[in-house]
């Protein structure tokens, strides 16, 4: 499915719990319509009961609860007929909009065809096989590093939060890299995680600080976080940080929904 056809899905879901709401609100609301008049620098408020009546009824001052709920009214009635509006549009869009994708095409052709072809984009299957498919400068173990923890797909890391998070990613389907280099002013740096964010066709990086109670640790995480912030990897954008301490272990529901944000990821 296109971006623009989840779009006006996602738009049209939003458009119907606003107007949810507004129904709601508006089985409530009082009956008529408010009328305000300025005299003399004062603002006056009246009561619109019935069809027809263009004076009203003062509504006086210690009864301005009413006057707001006339109002409010108003406004939503406004909102909702402008929302039916945008509802039927985005309903005849949806219905109209061809369902087969640029990816589509792609896909029905023949191997022998594609061999002659250059596609317009890659479709995300063939994106996501060429990136894993190149080879990149990994992070080397120290000879006496004892640490001995392999993920599901036999890689070795360096800590078992690291293969909870690599597992993590390889049960979501998200391509990765572990530790592959990042260069940063001139020097080398290896993340965690690259992650491939096949939406925007870019990647981001996962950083775990396993030992934040721990004052050293701590302030080279912090030193490390806003060296990537100057380089433009940003948390909420395209950094994931997650973080631990002897209190507060790894929880896989906390990163699998900062993963789902980061990567537009429905939950549902």
């Amino acid at each position: 499915m296109e971006n623009i056809l989840k779009y006006a899905i996602e738009e049209e879901n939003r458009l119907k719990r606003y107007k949810d709401r507004i129904d709601v609100y508006l089985k409530k609301a009082p009956k008529g319509k408010l009328r305000i008049n300025k005299r003399k620098g004062t603002v006056e408020y009246f009561h619109l009961k019935e069809k027809g009546d263009s004076n009203g009824k003062y509504i006086r001052k210690n009864n301005r609860a009413l006057a707001e709920a006339l109002a409010e009214k108003s406004y939503c009635e406004s909102v909702k007929t402008l929302i039916d509006t945008k509802l039927k549009v985005i309903q005849k869009f949806i219905e109209t909009y061809p369902k087969e994708t640029i990816d589509d095409v792609w896909e029905k052709l023949s191997a022998d065809r594609r061999s002659l072809v250059k596609p317009v984009r890659l479709s995300d299957k063939e994106y996501i096989c060429r990136w894993e498919a190149e080879t990149y400068e990994k992070k080397t173990f120290a000879e006496d590093d004892r640490s001995n923890y392999y993920t599901e797909k036999g890689e070795r890391v360096r800590s078992k939060s690291e293969v909870i998070i690599a597992n993590l990613l390889y049960m979501m389907g998200i391509p990765y890299r572990y530790e592959c280099v990042l260069a940063i002013n001139g020097r080398k740096i290896y993340p965690d995680f690259t992650i491939l964010d096949i939406k925007r066709r870019r990647v981001i990086y996962l950083e775990h600080f396993g030992m934040m109670d721990d004052a050293e640790y701590a302030k080279k995480a912090v030193k490390k976080i806003s060296q990537f912030i100057l380089n433009n990897i940003c948390p909420g954008d395209n950094l994931i940080c997650t973080f631990e301490t002897s209190d507060h272990t790894l929880d896989t529901r906390e990163v699998r929904k900062l993963l789902n944000m980061a990567l537009g990821i429905s939950e549902f």
